[in-house]
């Protein structure tokens, strides 16, 4: 997915499930209500080079993936802002985050394989810039 712009989608700016081995590539996320990019049970992949602003849960959210995911070059910002608050809210207490993400239980399929947040901006969270669950690195 590359070189596109979303605006003010009900839920998900770009949402993608089981995919390995892909690519978010200068992609615009604008007031998603619920999350600007979200990949869920998803390995090998790369977010990059892109904007997400006025999400309410989750800026970026890489949620149980089986790992070796990178979110680099990323621009967050205004994310949680109780101002900005749709019919949703934050989505629960936990959530609020300017990116998210968490590995899948590690088992010998995924053993070793760490999700890497790095190089990213990060402005203006309601709740936590960076949220990781499980084995990440940070830089």
């Amino acid at each position: 997915v590359k070189n596109i712009e979303v605006l003010q989608q009900k839920t998900y700016g770009v949402y993608f499930t089981n995919s390995d081995y892909y690519t978010v590539n200068n992609v615009t996320s604008i007031d998603a209500d619920a999350v600007g990019i979200r990949n869920y049970l998803g390995h090998h992949g790369t977010i990059q080079n892109s904007s997400v602003s006025g999400a309410n849960w989750y800026g970026i959210e890489n949620y149980a993936s089986t790992g070796n995911c990178i979110i680099n070059y990323n621009t967050v910002s205004n994310i949680a802002l109780p101002d900005n608050l749709g019919l949703s809210g934050i989505g629960a207490w936990y959530k609020g985050s300017g990116i998210y993400t968490q590995n899948s239980v590690t088992t010998a399929y995924n053993a070793g394989q760490i999700n890497t947040i790095r190089y990213n901006r990060i402005d203006n969270i309601g709740y936590n810039g960076i949220h990781f669950a499980n084995e990440a690195i940070v830089e």
